[in-house]
C-alpha cells in the first residue's frame, strides 16, 4: 500500500533499484511511484466548478510534461507589462481519455490534454479561493522542499 511522499531531495531515492520498467526501494523493497499532481476545477454537470487532484503516474507523465510545457506557453497582453507569461491558472483545459498502443502492442487508455482558453471572468473567484488554498498549504500541491515556480498571486494582480 501507499507508504507516503517524498522530497526531491531525500537522501532514500538515491538508494533505488530498477527492475524492468519499475524502481524499489533497496532498504524496504517498496516500489517507487513518481507522480505528477494538477489540482484542477472541474465543471460539473450543473455548471459548478469542484476542485480536484489529477494524479499522473508512469506513462501518463509524459502527458504531464507535455501539459506543463503548453502551461508554461501561455502568454496574455498585461495592460502596463505587454506581452507576459500568463498564471498558472489561466486557462481552461480539457482532459479526455485515448486508446494508446505501445511497444507489446497492447492497447491502454492515456490523457489528452486540450487548451479551450483562458477563463471567464465569472469563475476568478473560485480560483484564486483554490490558488490561496494550495499556498496556504490546506491543499498539498508539491512535496517538501520542491520550491514553487510562481510567486504569491495578489487580488489586486489577476488581470482577467
Amino acid at each position: 500500500g501507499w507508504v507516503g511522499e517524498l522530497a526531491l531531495g531525500d537522501n532514500r531515492l538515491q538508494k533505488i533499484r530498477r527492475e524492468g520498467s519499475k524502481e524499489f526501494f533497496q532498504d524496504t523493497g517498496n516500489e517507487c511511484v513518481i507522480a505528477e499532481e494538477f489540482i484542477c476545477l472541474l465543471l460539473d454537470e450543473s455548471g459548478g466548478w469542484d476542485p480536484i487532484i489529477v494524479d499522473m503516474k508512469g506513462t501518463q507523465r509524459q502527458v504531464a510534461k507535455r501539459w506543463r510545457t503548453m502551461i508554461k506557453m501561455q502568454k496574455f497582453d498585461h495592460p502596463k507589462h505587454g506581452m507576459v507569461s500568463a498564471p498558472i491558472f489561466a486557462c481552461i483545459w480539457n482532459l479526455t481519455s485515448v486508446d494508446v498502443v505501445n511497444k507489446a502492442n497492447k492497447t491502454y487508455a492515456n490523457y489528452k490534454v486540450d487548451r479551450v482558453g483562458f477563463h471567464p471572468v465569472d469563475l476568478r473567484p473560485a480560483i484564486l479561493s483554490l490558488v490561496k488554498s494550495c499556498e496556504a498549504g490546506e491543499i498539498k500541491t508539491k512535496s517538501e522542499g520542491e520550491g514553487s515556480d510562481n510567486e504569491p498571486i495578489q487580488d489586486n494582480e489577476v488581470p482577467f
